[in-house]
């Protein structure tokens, strides 16, 4: 199975699918891992060499002690690098979207567009009042979590999330299986983040277009998505899916599939030569 090491040590996880078209990175959400993607994987390969990976703390990738976004973020990169790769489209679910705004803000050169599955995170600076509150709220809800994780087991608490983040049950064990495989301090960790996500106040460095998807029910409020709409400075689509709530790709994943593959082909670009990129470095 490939494994990169990233610049913090880490061995990282990842898979390419096809080997035609322009790249494609996707972005898992929290708690899950490479095979979140399965439904996508065998739409997108055809037109996009695909590429999932591994946070670090989720799936084969390495545990370690301090998990956040920007090291998310940096984790992309560094596999970019890896890989050759000097631009991609992104696609990011759940956290995945704080991922992928916080690299398009940081690299905005590096992103052909980006596409967000059900954004969430906080709308204020770090130590605004309202991020303050909300990390409270969400230090008391990671303690139930954590209590409920030791007395009924991690299952059975992943199992009554997802029935109110799920509405319909398509590839549902599919979601519940990935989230076994995860470190627990990762959960903590970026459950906090999303308290005040490092784009928040750093939008306006993005420089391609972007694409919203959300279940029309999705118990997310609505405001992260707003926040982005206002103030992401190019194009920037909304499209709600009916009979779906937050998972998207997995309880919709024709109309994903078929929604993303669309804003892709709208947005594609032709990526440079191994030629083109040693004269680009020089």
């Amino acid at each position: 199975m490939p494994h990169f090491k990233s610049r913090h040590g880490l061995d990282i996880y990842y898979e390419v699918h096809g080997e035609a078209g322009s790249p494609l990175i996707l972005l898992h959400g929290l708690a899950s891992n490479t095979r979140l993607w399965t439904p996508q994987l065998t739409d997108f390969r055809p037109y996009h060499r695909t590429i999932v990976f591994d946070y670090p703390g989720h799936g084969r990738s390495s545990h370690t002690k301090q998990y956040s976004i920007i090291q998310y973020a940096e984790v992309l990169a560094d596999l970019m690098d890896h890989l050759a790769i000097t631009k991609a489209h992104l696609a990011g679910l759940s956290l995945g979207c704080a991922v992928g705004l916080d690299f398009a803000c940081r690299y905005p050169d590096r992103v052909a567009s980006l596409i967000l599955e059900g954004p969430v995170g906080g709308l204020k600076p770090k130590w605004h009042p309202a991020s303050i509150i909300k990390m409270l709220a969400l230090t008391l809800y990671l303690s139930c979590l954590f209590i409920s994780w030791k007395t009924v087991g991690q299952g059975k608490t992943a199992h009554l999330i997802n029935k109110y983040g799920a509405q319909t049950y398509g590839y549902y064990f599919l979601l519940e299986s990935v989230e076994r495989e995860v470190d627990p301090m990762a959960v903590g960790q970026m459950t906090l983040q999303l308290a005040y996500p490092s784009y928040i106040g750093k939008l306006s460095r993005l420089r391609c277009p972007v694409l919203v998807l959300r279940g029309k029910d999705d118990p997310v409020p609505k405001r992260y998505v707003k926040y982005i709409l206002n103030h992401v400075p190019g194009p920037c689509d909304l499209i709600s899916i009916p009979g779906a709530r937050h998972v998207v790709a997995l309880e919709k994943p024709a109309e994903f599939n078929r929604h993303a593959l669309a804003f892709l082909k709208r947005n594609d670009f032709a990526e440079p030569t191994a030629l083109q990129r040693e004269k680009l470095s020089v």
